[in-house]
């Protein structure tokens, strides 16, 4: 390739010699045209490299993570954190951290942006959400005991059958959540909800209610989804 190359410039000088037009300044021209060209490709190629990289790091941070689902220790905890403060810096969406470990990790507080974000099956006692927006959020089945939502925007998020013992709301917005078939510890849930400042629960409160249910011997209430009214047309 390098002797191809030789051997073509070689060519190129020789007819520029026999050449009666020559003129240097045909070549600065030339020369300008091609530092034009080197200067586009080489932005090109940087933005696409960038690019490229970016993504190959979002899909192998998310395949990690998903070699630390159903690990329930303390290092798979920790792993699965760094992975996901790297998705984040990344501005990854559509995280999925269904079935992780992640129990006392407050370090979701620090995340404002966790839309479409998948918790299903996790284990997130203990945890902290604050001042963040959780819209289309999945916590399907979710372990949520003791966790706590500050100013968190819940807007069609899903906590079907999500365990919700002692799990704390303050000034949340419940805008078409689904909290079918979750399991709460108070009677009170929803006056408690009220009470705490959080928008949205009068809605909340005419389409489902609380039903006595017992768990190993514990009493509990679950949530379920109250049935329209049949009206029958004589």
């Amino acid at each position: 390739m390098i002797a191809l190359s030789i051997l073509g410039l070689i060519i190129v000088l020789v007819l520029d010699f026999f050449d009666e037009k020559y003129s240097y300044h045909d070549i600065l021209v030339e020369f300008h045209g091609l530092i034009f060209d080197l200067l586009i490709f080489g932005i090109l190629l940087t933005i696409y490299e960038t690019i490229k990289s970016k993504n190959d790091n979002i899909t192998r941070y998310k395949e990690e993570i998903n070699d630390y689902k159903f690990w329930e220790n303390e290092e798979a905890m920790f792993r699965t954190r760094g992975l996901i403060k790297r998705l984040y810096d990344l501005n990854a969406k559509n995280i999925d951290l269904s079935h992780c470990y992640l129990a006392s990790d407050n370090s979701f507080s620090t995340y404002d942006n966790m839309k479409n974000w998948k918790f299903s099956g996790a284990n997130l006692s203990n945890t902290m959400f604050m001042m963040s927006t959780l819209e289309n959020a999945q916590f399907y089945s979710t372990n949520l005991k003791e966790a706590t939502f500050v100013q968190v925007n819940l807007t069609n998020c899903s906590f079907c059958s999500a365990i919700l013992y002692k799990t704390n709301f303050e000034k949340c917005i419940f805008t078409n959540v689904d909290i079918s078939n979750s399991v709460v510890y108070e009677k009170n849930w929803f006056e408690l909800l009220e009470s705490k400042e959080n928008i949205g629960i009068s809605l909340l409160k005419e389409q489902f209610e609380l039903k006595p249910n017992l768990i190993n011997d514990i009493e509990v209430y679950r949530i379920i989804r109250k049935t329209k009214p049949t009206h029958n047309n004589s």
